[in-house]
């Protein structure tokens, strides 16, 4: 089961209003960031603590009051410090238009930005924007637990969308290029997309340097480089996450999950567990 593979590429709201609001707290699934990407386009807004990102192959950090835009296709993970978060995640779809102003907002979409992070310092417009985003969307998803029709509030968040993508192109926050990605960048998609869809067997250090195209040394220092882990680190991560979503939401043996989720050993399996989320297997269930 590859379930944050899964969590990646589900689609984000409805066919009709494809835009999805996660809010995220310590206490939140996933919420040390594992290094992944998407196609949709993400704004991050960060209410409280410090995030600390690495977004393709540039770190940066994120504080209380601060935006993080993330174009698709951007390869970005996240450590939070006390951090509390909101993401805007939303497909092109919602601007499939071609012409006109709405086309301008679809070309916007893939281009790369000359900075991501936006203080709200520098642009109180743009964070004024975002925070009623969020306050519709929030809106929005009581009405759906409501059963009450929700078209106002999908008409106020298409518009906040056109304000925010008109607002930065105002403020000269894009580039002229495409965002095409970088080479090391896609070779890392490419390993952690392998990694992900074999999890669950042995992957040795040698295999996943043969699947770049590069030599194990290397791909340490680049993997490294670009997400702050090595890449047995981050597969060990990987599996501790996948074994989270069985943890909460199956009755399974905890050696039965540490197999299901590429650990041989259960011993080693609890030891890595505390690693990533400071508690047992066990513990984690129960709280769950």
């Amino acid at each position: 089961m590859r379930h944050l593979e899964y969590l990646e590429r589900r689609q984000r709201g409805t066919e009709s209003f494809p835009v999805e609001l996660y809010k995220v707290y310590p206490d939140s699934e996933f919420y040390q960031m594992p290094c992944h990407w998407h196609h949709e386009y993400e704004i991050i807004i960060v209410r409280q603590g410090r995030l600390s990102m690495i977004l393709d192959e540039r770190r940066c950090e994120a504080s209380a009051g601060e935006l993080v835009l993330l174009p698709g296709g951007t390869l970005h993970t996240g450590v939070p410090e006390d951090c509390v978060y909101d993401c805007i995640v939303f497909s092109q779809a919602i601007v499939d238009l071609k012409q006109g102003a709405v086309g301008g907002i679809h070309r916007l979409m893939n281009r790369t930005l000359k900075d991501n992070i936006v203080s709200s310092a520098c642009s109180s417009e743009l964070y004024r924007i975002c925070l009623a985003m969020v306050e519709c969307l929030e809106h929005r998803a009581e009405r759906v637990r409501r059963g009450i029709a929700t078209v106002a509030e999908e008409m106020i968040c298409y518009g906040l969308l056109c304000q925010f993508f008109g607002t930065a192109l105002a403020e000269g926050r894009f580039s002229s290029d495409e965002n095409d990605g970088k080479r090391h960048t896609k070779q890392l998609k490419s390993v952690i997309a392998y990694m992900e869809n074999n999890y669950q067997r042995d992957l040795s250090l040698a295999e996943l340097a043969e699947k770049a195209g590069l030599s194990a040394k290397y791909l340490c220092r680049m993997f490294s480089a670009l997400t702050g882990r090595s890449p047995i680190e981050y597969l060990n991560e990987y599996r501790v996450e996948c074994a989270c979503v069985l943890l909460a939401a199956t009755d399974r043996q905890i050696l039965d999950v540490a197999y299901s989720c590429g650990f041989n050993d259960q011993s080693y399996f609890i030891k890595m567990f505390k690693r990533y989320k400071g508690v047992t297997p066990g513990v984690y269930r129960k709280r769950f």
